[in-house]
């Protein structure tokens, strides 16, 4: 049965993340494998506000338990914990690539990166679930104190030149976040979130 996917406080249920736009294309539910075991165990990896967070955290560089407790101010266990079931729930690979340097236990430190096509196959019901818990967690975002925001909202007619510019900027933004973030408290960098909605109706 598909589990129930609240809004709460306490963050029970964000996305912000590119991976994300390929939900606003809808298609089939996983018509070769089973709704209980596929899609259900990708919602129920994300029920809790803290992997939200890590699944935005991964898309612009690979990140590891370490850097996920810095970034949210968690305990490295949790933050272990929270990688392992992402992972589980196949939303995160581990990411390839030369190994670092042992921690003073004797391992490497495990890197995770977003995984190609995360969300592929998945229904519009399905994605529904998954808008109401991007923006049930972007409210929480907002009420973090000292936030300050830039915030613009219009609804109007543009000339199909006029709409291509403005989807063009904005994935010139969203580059710049994906591709130019560093690493949780890199001196002089500033913590931001950023996160892009553009709507085409269909008259």
């Amino acid at each position: 049965m598909m589990p129930r996917l609240r809004a709460s406080r306490r963050g029970e249920f964000r996305t912000g993340s590119s991976a994300f736009t390929e939900l606003a294309r809808g298609g089939d539910i996983f018509p070769n494998e089973p709704l209980e075991t596929s899609i259900d165990s990708r919602l129920r990896a994300l029920s809790h506000h803290h992997r939200l967070r890590i699944l935005a955290m991964v898309t612009a560089r690979p990140v590891s338990a370490t850097d996920v407790a810095a970034n949210l101010g968690i305990a490295h266990a949790s933050a272990s914990y929270h990688l392992h079931q992402l992972a589980a729930a196949g939303l995160i690979v581990v990411a390839g690539g030369p190994q670092p340097q042992p921690r003073a236990n004797g391992r490497p430190k495990q890197f995770y990166k977003m995984r190609t096509d995360p969300f592929r196959g998945l229904g519009p019901r399905t994605a529904r679930l998954l808008d109401r818990a991007m923006l049930s967690d972007l409210e929480l975002r907002l009420r973090q104190p000292g936030t300050t925001r830039t915030v613009s909202d219009a609804e109007v007619w543009l000339k199909p030149r006029d709409w291509r510019r403005l989807v063009d900027l904005i994935g010139q933004a969203s580059t710049i976040v994906h591709e130019r973030g560093q690493a949780a408290r890199t001196r002089g960098a500033k913590h931001v979130s950023a996160t892009t909605l553009l709507l085409e109706f269909r008259e």
